[in-house]
């Protein structure tokens, strides 16, 4: 197994980088949120690994971070969720968003990730629920003062009726919690919207 590789970045492209080692270049997969954040060509990196292990191919998947790899590991035990589906998730929003979409059942929001339908969407909710409970850091809050589920509707329709997408307003939507009322609510979450 192969713990982590650190060398230069050979190759860098959405998804997909080479790092060489000991002239040697290995070919990984990547989340767009590692590709965001990786250096320039030709400078050092290092990302942990995850080996995936096919009957066609041999697959190496990079992350920056311990966090990420665990999030794609937990991914892939979820029945339906293969690696490249779980790169999707990883792609399409942070691990807090995630959780906050799965412990608030959000279907809607999950939905928004390419390659999840209605029936994955309520699996994820069900076999991810536990991990993102021991998980929580930045919902903390969110579990103990959120808003009452219909509110959270509400404010959510009303930002999706003025053209907001599900995946920019599941980033604002952590700093609306401490909020009580509907149109308090739409107004702190348009503030924040009109900021990005």
């Amino acid at each position: 197994m192969i713990g982590y590789l650190r060398g230069a970045l050979a190759e860098k492209s959405p998804i997909h980088v080479v790092v060489e080692c000991c002239g040697i270049g290995y070919d990984l997969d990547v989340p767009m949120s590692t590709f965001y954040h990786l250096p320039n060509v030709g400078q050092v990196v290092l990302l942990r690994t995850h080996l995936a292990i096919r009957d066609d191919a041999h697959l190496l998947f990079g992350f920056l971070t311990e966090d990420e790899r665990v999030f794609f590991r937990q991914l892939l035990k979820t029945n339906g969720v293969g690696s490249r589906l779980a790169l999707a998730v990883l792609s399409a929003m942070t691990l807090d968003q995630f959780s906050i979409a799965v412990l608030s059942k959000d279907l809607s929001l999950l939905k928004t990730i390419p390659g999840v339908g209605s029936r994955l969407a309520e699996r994820l909710t069900l076999e991810m629920k536990d991990f993102c409970c021991s998980r929580r850091s930045s919902f903390d809050q969110v579990n103990s003062s959120t808003l009452a589920r219909s509110v959270v509707d509400d404010i959510s329709h009303a930002l999706v009726s003025l053209g907001y997408s599900m995946k920019e307003i599941a980033v604002v939507m952590p700093k609306v919690s401490g909020e009580v009322d509907v149109s308090d609510g739409i107004k702190l979450a348009l503030k924040y919207l009109s900021a990005q």
